[in-house]
């Protein structure tokens, strides 16, 4: 089974949405420090998007997070771009561009959606996992951020601790 948290803010309140929400993520993060909790991935946002309301939303967010992350736990969370975690969950979707002399992700120039790409790999790689469904029995959206999220520990565990990367 699988879970996620939902971060919701009340259209009447007139505080900062994000920092509403924080008091949220903080609530929640409370109940993990039964667990032994030895490092936190966080996934920055992609600053090159085109919505530059969304990304500094984002930004304030992961940096309110990281915070309380530091505050209740004592951990200081590693960041890696978008980019980052896809280029090392899916080497088979790079390509060396010797211009540019790195690995480059080849998911636009072969029309191929990258969150559907890595749902589906995950799904493959963990077909045990019970999906989120809505109520008319189709996948909920919070499937993407699932699997973006397990993408991000797996690449962050080989960036972080796998020598050979």
């Amino acid at each position: 089974s699988v879970k996620a948290l939902k971060m919701t803010t009340n259209k009447e309140c007139n505080d900062d949405p994000e920092i509403t929400k924080g008091d949220g993520f903080k609530k929640f993060i409370e109940e993990l420090k039964i667990y032994e909790i030895i490092d936190i991935f966080v996934e920055e946002p992609l600053v090159k998007s085109n919505n530059v309301y969304t990304v500094n939303k984002l930004l304030k967010f992961n940096g309110i997070c990281s915070y309380i992350l530091r505050d209740v736990l004592g951990i200081v969370p590693k960041f890696l771009s978008v980019d980052e975690v896809r280029r090392i969950f899916c080497p088979e979707m790079t390509e060396y561009d010797a211009k540019k002399n790195k690995f480059t992700l080849k998911f636009k120039s072969r029309k191929i959606d990258p969150k559907t790409y890595i749902f589906e790999k995950i799904s493959r790689e963990y077909n045990n996992i019970s999906w989120l469904i809505n109520k008319n029995g189709n996948l909920k959206t919070e499937n993407y951020d699932i699997t973006d999220s397990i993408a991000l520990a797996k690449a962050s565990f080989k960036k972080f601790y796998e020598k050979e990367y």
